[in-house]
């Protein structure tokens, strides 16, 4: 029986997450999925969609044992909520941890060293921000962690030092 993996790819935005969570999922076989609901960080609806639809995942994956690559979670809520002055839940935040952490997700934290590109959603002062918050996240999750500089934008690099770190924490991919 295959063990199941739940990755969850985390990191500002332009990190290239997507792309690589994307070419994860073909390179795996594992299912890829995002919530569109996260597409509204900025907004009160990514708290609620965080409030609701994670702990509804975590207990779908609990009771299916799917295996899933995850773009966008509850560390985001985390990490923008703090940015954007929202004032995140930390008890519901420390209880997904707790769910995710029981079902040994995999965040990976994507990231550039330097981030120069203009974005409407983040500029490139805001950006710095973001990375330090997430960074401070991976210190206290319990959850396995994989550190990925995106800076150079070699994809199959990027897989592969990823798939390395899921035979070391799943024993296979």
């Amino acid at each position: 029986m295959t063990k199941q993996k739940i990755i969850l790819f985390e990191g500002p935005d332009k990190c290239g997450k997507t792309t690589i969570a994307k070419e994860l999922s073909k390179f795996i076989d594992i299912p890829y999925f995002k919530f569109t609901a996260h597409d509204y960080w900025d907004k009160s609806e990514y708290e609620l969609a965080t409030k609701f639809d994670q702990p509804f995942l975590a207990e779908l994956l609990r009771q299916t044992g799917q295996s899933i690559i995850i773009d966008r979670g509850y560390p985001s809520e985390y990490v923008y909520g703090s940015a954007y002055n929202r004032n995140p839940d930390l008890d519901l935040i420390a209880k997904l941890d707790n769910m995710f952490a029981k079902l040994n997700t995999t965040i990976v934290f994507c990231y550039k060293r330097k981030h120069n590109e203009v974005d409407e959603k983040v500029n490139v002062s805001k950006y710095a921000t973001l990375r330090n918050l997430y960074q401070s996240f991976m210190l206290v999750t319990k959850c396995n962690g994989v550190l990925l500089d995106t800076t150079d934008q070699d994809l199959n690099k990027q897989i592969k030092t990823i798939t390395e770190r899921l035979k070391e924490i799943y024993g296979e991919t």
